[in-house]
């Protein structure tokens, strides 16, 4: 549910944003937001606290955001206070992302490796699924030792397991059902 009202707010945030021509600067401004909530955890806290007046978490919204971001994203904020939905920012932010890098043509995503690629490697892989995608991708790496050797990659929802770790469970299934 978490992921499906977060997908449903970020949609609007960036239907706008689209319809505005505001979309970088709504990226820039809802990782502004992300940053004061880790630089001053207490701020992302106040917002989130049942404890704290509606009118108050109004008060610290206008004083920390209302000169410094757009309308459009200061008003975003307000609403997600107003629904009580803070804790869930972070999702939308990355719900928004992944709409701009739709749009855009770009997947981000990560390589899930048993050790560290060189960035020529990494690029070769990059450059193999873009071809596949047909989108350009950029991946970021993940170091899991447990995978074995191979490689597995994320991108968005769906993951593509080329590990070590993923052929030898598909062995032992085979064998198990042979037997």
């Amino acid at each position: 549910m978490r992921d499906e009202l977060s997908r449903k707010y970020a949609k609007a945030l960036f239907e706008l944003a689209v319809e505005q021509k505001t979309v970088e600067t709504v990226v820039k401004e809802l990782h502004a937001i992300i940053d004061a909530f880790d630089q001053e955890p207490k701020i992302e806290h106040a917002l989130i606290s049942l404890q704290m007046k509606r009118s108050a978490k109004d008060d610290l919204i206008e004083k920390m955001w209302k000169i410094r971001l757009s309308p459009l994203s200061f008003h975003f904020v307000r609403l997600v206070v107003k629904k009580g939905r803070v804790a869930w920012f972070r999702t939308m932010k990355d719900e928004f992302e992944t709409m701009v890098d739709d749009k855009e043509g770009r997947v981000k995503g990560k390589a899930v490796v048993s050790q560290l690629l060189d960035d020529a490697d990494l690029e070769k892989l990059a450059k193999g699924f873009s071809e596949y995608i047909g989108k350009q991708v950029e991946l970021k790496q993940e170091v899991k030792p447990e995978v074995l050797g191979g490689v597995a990659i994320h991108l968005n929802y769906q993951v593509y397991d080329g590990t070590v770790r993923r052929r030898l469970a598909d062995i032992k299934d085979r064998l198990l059902a042979a037997s």
